[in-house]
Protein backbone atom coordinates (compact mmCIF):
# COMPACT_ATOMS: atom_id res chain seq x y z
CA UNK A 1 0.00 0.00 0.00
CA UNK A 2 1.39 3.26 -0.99
CA UNK A 3 2.30 5.83 1.85
CA UNK A 4 -0.06 9.18 1.35
CA UNK A 5 2.25 12.04 -0.27
CA UNK A 6 2.72 14.09 3.16
CA UNK A 7 4.18 10.46 4.87
CA UNK A 8 6.32 9.86 2.03
CA UNK A 9 8.02 12.91 2.12
CA UNK A 10 8.17 13.14 6.24
CA UNK A 11 10.36 9.70 5.51
CA UNK A 12 12.81 11.19 2.92
CA UNK A 13 13.11 14.10 5.20
CA UNK A 14 13.78 12.66 8.28
CA UNK A 15 16.02 10.26 6.66
CA UNK A 16 17.77 12.63 5.34
CA UNK A 17 18.33 14.63 8.21
CA UNK A 18 19.58 12.34 10.26
CA UNK A 19 21.84 10.67 7.75
CA UNK A 20 19.89 7.84 5.91
CA UNK A 21 21.17 6.49 2.75
CA UNK A 22 20.88 9.00 -0.13
CA UNK A 23 20.98 11.59 2.67
CA UNK A 24 20.75 15.58 2.31
CA UNK A 25 22.19 16.17 5.45
CA UNK A 26 23.03 20.00 6.81
CA UNK A 27 26.60 19.07 5.78
CA UNK A 28 25.96 18.89 1.70
CA UNK A 29 24.40 22.46 2.34
CA UNK A 30 25.63 23.90 -1.49
CA UNK A 31 26.31 20.32 -2.67
CA UNK A 32 24.60 19.72 -6.43
CA UNK A 33 23.20 17.27 -7.36
CA UNK A 34 24.47 17.00 -11.34
CA UNK A 35 24.85 14.11 -13.48
CA UNK A 36 28.52 12.27 -13.84
CA UNK A 37 28.44 14.02 -17.66
CA UNK A 38 28.67 17.80 -16.05
CA UNK A 39 32.17 19.48 -15.93
CA UNK A 40 33.46 20.15 -12.21
CA UNK A 41 35.16 23.56 -12.37
CA UNK A 42 37.76 23.46 -8.93
CA UNK A 43 38.80 26.62 -7.45
CA UNK A 44 40.95 27.50 -5.55
CA UNK A 45 39.33 26.23 -2.31
CA UNK A 46 38.12 22.82 -3.81
CA UNK A 47 40.04 20.75 -1.43
CA UNK A 48 39.05 22.05 1.37
CA UNK A 49 35.26 22.80 0.82
CA UNK A 50 35.95 19.35 -1.15
CA UNK A 51 36.58 17.94 2.76
CA UNK A 52 34.11 19.59 4.39
CA UNK A 53 31.11 18.26 2.01
CA UNK A 54 32.40 14.65 1.91
CA UNK A 55 30.56 13.81 4.97
CA UNK A 56 27.16 14.38 3.27
CA UNK A 57 28.16 13.26 -0.90
CA UNK A 58 27.47 10.19 -2.39
CA UNK A 59 25.33 8.45 -5.57
CA UNK A 60 24.49 10.58 -7.48
CA UNK A 61 25.00 13.85 -4.66
CA UNK A 62 28.87 15.02 -5.48
CA UNK A 63 30.22 18.77 -4.50
CA UNK A 64 30.48 20.38 -8.30
CA UNK A 65 33.29 22.98 -7.13
CA UNK A 66 32.88 26.62 -7.21
CA UNK A 67 30.21 28.07 -9.85
CA UNK A 68 29.37 31.62 -11.61
CA UNK A 69 26.35 33.60 -10.82
CA UNK A 70 24.51 32.63 -14.14
CA UNK A 71 25.83 29.18 -14.04
CA UNK A 72 24.59 28.74 -10.02
CA UNK A 73 21.24 30.30 -10.73
CA UNK A 74 20.47 27.31 -13.78
CA UNK A 75 21.51 24.95 -11.19
CA UNK A 76 19.12 26.06 -8.83
CA UNK A 77 16.64 26.72 -11.77
CA UNK A 78 16.66 22.99 -12.24
CA UNK A 79 14.71 22.33 -8.91
CA UNK A 80 11.51 21.74 -7.94
CA UNK A 81 10.87 23.67 -4.70
CA UNK A 82 13.46 25.57 -2.06
CA UNK A 83 13.26 24.30 1.29
CA UNK A 84 13.95 27.10 3.26
CA UNK A 85 14.85 25.69 7.09
CA UNK A 86 16.75 28.00 9.10
CA UNK A 87 17.88 27.04 11.97
CA UNK A 88 18.02 30.85 13.81
CA UNK A 89 15.33 33.81 13.35
CA UNK A 90 16.81 34.95 9.87
CA UNK A 91 17.07 38.38 9.77
CA UNK A 92 16.16 38.75 6.10
CA UNK A 93 16.04 35.37 4.09
CA UNK A 94 18.36 36.15 0.69
CA UNK A 95 18.76 32.51 0.14
CA UNK A 96 14.80 32.46 -0.24
CA UNK A 97 14.71 35.59 -2.47
CA UNK A 98 17.82 33.87 -4.93
CA UNK A 99 15.75 31.11 -4.73
CA UNK A 100 12.22 32.60 -5.78
CA UNK A 101 14.43 34.97 -8.37
CA UNK A 102 15.01 31.50 -10.12
CA UNK A 103 11.21 30.54 -10.14
CA UNK A 104 11.28 28.53 -7.08
CA UNK A 105 8.32 28.22 -4.90
CA UNK A 106 9.74 27.26 -1.12
CA UNK A 107 8.83 25.34 1.50
CA UNK A 108 9.84 26.33 4.63
CA UNK A 109 9.64 26.80 8.77
CA UNK A 110 7.77 30.28 9.40
CA UNK A 111 10.65 31.47 11.13
CA UNK A 112 12.19 35.54 11.45
CA UNK A 113 11.96 37.13 8.71
CA UNK A 114 10.17 34.58 6.59
CA UNK A 115 6.92 34.96 6.33
CA UNK A 116 7.57 38.64 4.88
CA UNK A 117 9.76 37.21 2.35
CA UNK A 118 8.10 34.09 1.27
CA UNK A 119 4.68 35.47 1.31
CA UNK A 120 2.26 33.73 -1.58
CA UNK A 121 5.55 32.07 -3.37
CA UNK A 122 5.77 29.70 -0.77
CA UNK A 123 4.20 27.59 2.00
CA UNK A 124 5.72 27.96 5.56
CA UNK A 125 4.68 25.69 8.83
CA UNK A 126 5.67 26.24 12.58
CA UNK A 127 10.01 25.87 13.32
CA UNK A 128 10.24 22.46 13.37
CA UNK A 129 7.06 20.50 12.05
CA UNK A 130 8.65 18.25 10.31
CA UNK A 131 4.73 16.32 8.97
CA UNK A 132 3.93 19.88 8.50
CA UNK A 133 6.99 20.90 6.15
CA UNK A 134 6.22 17.15 4.63
CA UNK A 135 3.04 18.40 3.44
CA UNK A 136 4.04 22.01 2.70
CA UNK A 137 6.40 20.79 0.07
CA UNK A 138 3.16 19.42 -1.80
CA UNK A 139 1.76 22.99 -1.14
CA UNK A 140 4.72 24.99 -2.84
CA UNK A 141 4.70 22.30 -6.03
CA UNK A 142 1.10 23.76 -7.24
CA UNK A 143 2.64 27.42 -6.83
CA UNK A 144 3.12 28.03 -10.57
CA UNK A 145 6.74 28.95 -11.38
CA UNK A 146 6.38 32.82 -12.15
CA UNK A 147 4.86 33.49 -8.90
CA UNK A 148 8.04 33.56 -7.06
CA UNK A 149 10.21 35.33 -9.65
CA UNK A 150 7.30 37.68 -10.12
CA UNK A 151 7.44 38.72 -6.30
CA UNK A 152 11.16 39.14 -6.33
CA UNK A 153 10.71 41.32 -9.07
CA UNK A 154 8.19 43.41 -7.20
CA UNK A 155 9.86 43.88 -4.07
CA UNK A 156 13.34 42.73 -3.93
CA UNK A 157 15.22 44.17 -6.55
CA UNK A 158 18.34 46.27 -6.57
CA UNK A 159 16.36 49.55 -8.09
CA UNK A 160 14.27 48.86 -5.52
CA UNK A 161 16.37 48.51 -2.46
CA UNK A 162 18.32 51.61 -4.20
CA UNK A 163 15.07 54.17 -4.26
CA UNK A 164 14.82 52.74 -0.31
CA UNK A 165 18.05 53.65 0.80
CA UNK A 166 18.11 57.09 -1.23
CA UNK A 167 14.60 57.67 0.23
CA UNK A 168 16.15 57.18 4.00
CA UNK A 169 19.06 59.00 3.51
CA UNK A 170 16.60 61.82 2.32
CA UNK A 171 14.80 62.16 5.08
CA UNK A 172 17.30 61.64 7.83
CA UNK A 173 19.60 64.66 6.21
CA UNK A 174 16.25 66.60 6.64
CA UNK A 175 16.20 68.56 9.75
CA UNK A 176 12.84 67.93 11.45
CA UNK A 177 11.10 71.08 12.41
CA UNK A 178 9.84 71.63 15.88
Amino acid sequence: MALPRARRWKRRLVRAYRGGEGRASRHRRGALDRSAADPVRPHRGAGLLGRAYRPGLGGSIRYGGHLDGPALAAEIARASVFLFTPRWDEPFGLAAIEAMACGLPVAGFDRGAAAEIVGEAGCLVPCGDETALAAAIGAALAIPRPVPRARVLRLFTHDLWLDRCEALYARSSNPRET
